[in-house]
This record gives structure tokens, C-alpha cells and sequence, in this order.
């Protein structure tokens, strides 16, 4: 099965229209309707604390920096940023590659498109997952690092049981 993903999102040099236009999306997309893992585990995003106005989830969607009040624009994320919802409510199929990743006491779910092309970043919660991130993924040490993950993650006896509520295992992956 393919995913018909959306064209990239143009940046045609006024941002301020830019970034509006990327918030209509994110509104259709996210606040309008919440995208479903597997059709029946929700995602969510996270609302506060806002900046501009906008939600949270919205600056981390499109983008970068470590610091929230010195984020900058990423135009590769903000170009993709139609693709999230596709991406999360195709799965699985065999265009995407998951799995789980401990981070402290969370469990985040990494959802890979493509040949290891775009990365977007959930965490377990309660009541389904919150988005956390996306990354285009530019750099091929990172390719080969995420690849190493998925492939620890295909071969570790973990396999079976690491996503409760049945999201995925090395036998459903791909149908």
C-alpha cells in the first residue's frame, strides 16, 4: 500500500502569509480533528503554554532550537507539515517503519516514512499518544542510527509486546 502525500508547502517569500497558511493546516489537521494511530488510538497535541497565539505543538512542528524563546523557522518542516496526519493515520503500512523508544520513564513511538526519510515523534499517554515532533531526516548518520533502532527494535524479544494496544509487531508490519 502507498501513501498519497500531500505537495510540499511552498514558501513564497512573505512569511508572516507563510505561517498563516501553515496554521490553517495545523488547525485542520490537529484542532479541528485529532489524526487516529491505527483508527482508533487518538493523537493529540500539546496546546500550552501558546506562543503568538499559537499552540505549543505548532512552533515544535515547524521549528528548530533547544531554547523556546530563540526558535527559528525551519522550512523543511514547515514544508512537510501537511504530511503528519497522513503519515500517522496510514500506519502501518509498509511505507512506514515503527518502534518504540525509552526515553526515561516515556515510551515514545517513532513512525519513519519513506526510506528513512521523515521522522515523526509520539509519546504514550493514558489515552492514546501526544505528538512530540517531526524531523526530515537530512543527515545519513542519522539514517543509519534510526535504521540501527528499528533494526534492534525487529530482532529484540521486546518485539511482540512494545506497543500495547496492538499498534504494532514484526509480524503485522507492513499489511
Amino acid at each position: 500500500m502507498s501513501i498519497n502525500l500531500p505537495d510540499l508547502i511552498q514558501y513564497g517569500g512573505d512569511w508572516e502569509k507563510y505561517e498563516e497558511q501553515l496554521y490553517e493546516i495545523f488547525k485542520k489537521d490537529f484542532l479541528d480533528s485529532s489524526p487516529y494511530l491505527k483508527k482508533d488510538l487518538p493523537v493529540k497535541i500539546i496546546k500550552e503554554p501558546k506562543f503568538k497565539g499559537k499552540e505549543w505543538s505548532f512552533w515544535h512542528l515547524t521549528s528548530k532550537g533547544k531554547i523556546e524563546s530563540e526558535r527559528e523557522p525551519d522550512l523543511r518542516k514547515c514544508e512537510r507539515l501537511a504530511w503528519i496526519k497522513p503519515i500517522i493515520e496510514s500506519f502501518p503500512d509498509c511505507e512506514i517503519k515503527a518502534w518504540p523508544v525509552q526515553r526515561g520513564r516515556e515510551v515514545r513511538v517513532c513512525l519513519c516514512y519513506g526510506d528513512w526519510e521523515y521522522l515523526v515523534v509520539l509519546k504514550k499517554v493514558l489515552s492514546g499518544f501526544m505528538l512530540i515532533t517531526t524531523h526530515p531526516i537530512e543527515y545519513q548518520n542519522t539514517k543509519l542510527k534510526l535504521k540501527k533502532q528499528y533494526e534492534s527494535y525487529l530482532k529484540s524479544k521486546k518485539a511482540k509486546t512494545a506497543f500495547e494496544g496492538g499498534i504494532a509487531t514484526p509480524s503485522t508490519h507492513g499489511r
